[in-house]
């Protein structure tokens, strides 16, 4: 990667500040926290399961994509989850124990945020936590959206509902998606096929529902017909 790319750029100029909760502190504690936080780059992430990031609390994406891979008992690997930029990694978590692997994008790029309570003084502390939890609180919902979705839609529906949800995390004010990941990993996410997600995604195609342009970009032409496929 290149040397620029790895020093500091100013918090305006992250593709994540929209979406982080650091863009909602206060403007005081704001300059504290960009002056606490570290970068790191994807080599950071040692065997890809994060311990790469140790004496860190938590950590924000900056850029690119993390996935989230379980494994189950089985011996079965999937992706579960995904984080864009602006949300947030809980990077202590043992991942060896949880069976949880992290990988990251080739245009990846972390804020690290060290222990809060060495670096932040206690109101400080519950300023941070309240907008952090208020984001995770967010993101559970979203992954109990998905789980019901899994239970009682058919294929099609799945995937329109993944590209709705995908729509409003990623460009909500747009009609374009930009898929972070590849057939494979959507089939993962949805509990599907590789093939069957080509035949869905084909199926939401020829009913004028979006348009393909290439194998991750993708035009909503109807916003209100796919939330209509998506309620099943």
């Amino acid at each position: 990667m290149a040397r620029e790319s790895l020093e500091p750029r100013l918090c305006r100029d992250c593709p994540g500040r929209e979406h982080g909760f650091c863009s909602r502190l206060p403007e005081p504690l704001q300059k504290r926290f960009r002056e606490a936080v570290r970068r790191a780059a994807p080599e950071r992430l040692v065997e890809e399961n994060g311990r790469g990031l140790a004496g860190w609390d938590l950590a924000v994406v900056s850029r690119g994509t993390l996935a989230v891979r379980n494994t189950f008992e089985d011996g079965r690997r999937a992706i579960t989850d995904f984080l864009i930029p602006g949300e947030v990694l809980h990077a202590g978590e043992d991942s060896a124990r949880s069976g949880r692997d992290i990988t990251a994008s080739s245009d990846f790029l972390l804020c690290l945020i060290p222990n809060l309570e060495a670096d932040f003084d206690s109101a400080d502390c519950r300023c941070i936590e309240r907008c952090i939890r208020s984001d995770a609180i967010g993101h559970i919902e979203a992954l109990r959206d998905r789980i019901a979705a899994l239970a009682r839609l058919d294929p099609s529906e799945r995937l329109a509902h993944l590209l709705l949800s995908m729509r409003e995390r990623l460009n909500p004010d747009g009609q374009e998606v930009n898929l972070p990941f590849s057939r494979s990993d959507i089939a993962d996410l949805l509990g599907m096929r590789p093939e069957t997600v080509s035949r869905a995604m084909l199926t939401l195609e020829q009913a004028d529902l979006i348009r393909r342009d290439g194998p991750k970009r993708i035009e909503i032409l109807d916003p209100s017909g796919l939330a209509a496929v998506a309620e099943g």
